[in-house]
């Protein structure tokens, strides 16, 4: 499974009970993990450590041995073995391993023991599996109790994806049913997509029609509590998973928004539907689609929205406005599948990773679904990842006008492999994107052809070029107050749906 998603972002979800089991398949079957070859000679703790272990009997009057933590780190090995032949990048195994050991160590100190009192092999040299199983069964022959073991290899794999970048991540069993019930369309949350900035949680986007969005949460704000418990200090994953609790439960957040006092917004858990399309007739001559996100449902949804704008408005219509603003992306082949429906020949994006099998070329088939007819596509700073896609092979295809602002430069792809029954997934960098022309998505992102910035009421222009500037995403509620579509639909109904690339302005209804 392929995803192109925003960069860290989260969809905040709520536990649904009984959840359809996962299948280890769409990406392969995972290898089975073999030894791994290393120069390192066997750390020089591990005799300590196995000679402890033949006098500990605290767990129940039976160690452990080596050979059952080997078993036990299977999924552990596994996972490392898929970082070294998929990343995109030839990855540091010495940084790898010692993640794992360091973090297994300061999650399992021993009794009167600092973490950096542990194991700690020198920083020059290099670390083999050997290190970490010696590590691991020290921690387990000294606890009382067998029943979490498993535990211990989670934390290992974490840390150990964890120090790969902020886009990689490690999904266990539980987290993996959620990321595929999402992908079908249909969920349980808040209804947030949200990512972490300087140790706060940051809306990125409120999901319409959610508990969220009928909150009044918006994009850029800070949620510094849940449920009075401050968020500091928290990873998105644990932060996430407090805002998770039974349907019909409340939550608190205290949020800050700009420079007004912070204030409390109380949100009802609900079972989140998610409407990747949505679609209406503006007057009767122009149809305006919005894309949320790329799911399994997408592009049936998409056809479905194009033939009946077609049905309802006929020979009156002038053409399309694609609304991809606040898209963050989502599954990769619905996202060229969303942009094949509106080319009729050429390429749709490029990929290239380190594997040759992650270098490819996508291209449009014969068939656009709207008749050629005029497209301008909205784009801002919460168009990501998939979303740029569509809005870069549109734009260097010469097949629509890109109004708004730039985007949000997400421009990698990150591919899902299962580890087994039970032991959850691996999501893992493996290529980056390039629009047909050759340019990179990724930082730069994709610069509209006609550029409007849209500030909302009261927020103030921050640093040109800025982080918190590019991120930027405001969509007004009334449609009349949105200068963004406004422009597309003067642009279409006034120019007679030119597609000629305009020269860019800049309008800021903020000023």
């Amino acid at each position: 499974m392929r995803l192109v998603t925003a960069c860290g972002w989260v969809v905040a979800l709520i536990g649904l009970g009984a959840l359809p089991g996962h299948a280890d398949s769409g990406t392969g079957p995972v290898p089975g993990a073999g030894e791994m070859t290393a120069s390192a000679p066997t750390p020089r703790p591990l005799v300590r450590v196995v000679q402890a272990a033949k006098n500990n009997q605290s767990a129940g009057g039976v160690d452990l041995t080596q050979a059952e933590v080997e078993k036990l780190f299977r999924p552990f090995v596994d996972a490392f073995k898929k970082i070294e032949s998929e990343y995109i990048d030839k990855p540091d195994e010495t940084k790898l391993l010692r993640a794992a050991i360091e973090a297994m160590q300061a999650a399992h100190p021993a009794p009167q023991q600092t973490p950096a009192e542990g194991y700690r092999p020198a920083r020059s040299s290099s670390i083999s599996l050997a290190a970490v199983y010696a590590t691991a069964l020290e921690i387990l022959n000294a606890r009382p109790s067998r029943e979490d073991d498993a535990a211990l290899v989670s934390v290992a794999i974490k840390a150990m994806v964890a120090a790969l970048d902020s886009r990689s991540s490690y999904l266990d069993a539980k987290g993996f049913r959620d990321m595929q019930v999402q992908n079908q369309g249909q969920f349980g949350g808040v209804g947030l997509e949200v990512s972490l900035e300087k140790g706060l949680v940051k809306v990125v986007a409120p999901i319409e029609d959610s508990p969220a969005a009928k909150g009044d949460l918006k994009a850029n704000d800070l949620v510094t509590r849940i449920d009075g418990q401050p968020v500091e200090g928290l990873t998105l994953n644990a932060a996430v998973e407090r805002m998770r609790g039974p349907v019909g439960s409340m939550v608190r957040l205290s949020v800050v928004r700009g420079e007004q006092q912070p204030f409390d917004i109380v949100l009802t858990r609900a079972v989140i539907r998610m409407r990747s399309v949505r679609s209406r007739l503006e007057g009767d001559d122009i149809g305006l689609i919005r894309l949320t996100g790329f799911d399994e449902k997408t592009n049936e949804f998409l056809k479905k929205a194009i033939s009946d704008l077609i049905a309802q408005s006929g020979l009156m219509l002038k053409g399309f406005i694609l609304d991809l603003r606040n898209n963050t992306g989502g599954l990769f082949d619905p996202a060229i599948s969303v942009c094949d429906a509106f080319l009729e020949k050429g390429e749709i994006v490029s990929t290239r990773g380190r594997r040759a099998a992650a270098t490819q070329r996508h291209n449009a088939r014969t068939g656009d679904l709207t008749g050629g007819r005029p497209l301008v596509v909205l784009i801002d700073g919460g168009t990501a990842a998939g979303a740029e896609i569509v809005a870069g092979a549109l734009q260097d295809q010469r097949r629509a006008t890109l109004i708004g602002e730039r985007t949000a430069g997400i421009g990698t792809i990150t591919t899902i492999f299962p580890l087994g029954s039970g032991n959850g997934a691996l999501k893992l960098v493996t290529a980056r994107m390039f629009t047909p022309s050759g340019r990179a998505i990724e930082t730069a992102g994709i610069s509209p052809d006609i550029e409007i910035i849209q500030r909302a009421p009261g927020e103030q222009p921050s640093t040109e070029g800025s982080e918190q500037e590019r991120s930027r995403s405001y969509i007004p509620l009334d449609p009349k107050d949105d200068k963004v579509l406004q422009a597309a639909i003067e642009r279409l109904r006034g120019a007679g749906g030119s597609q000629a690339q305009p020269s860019k302005s800049t309008s800021d209804s903020g000023r």
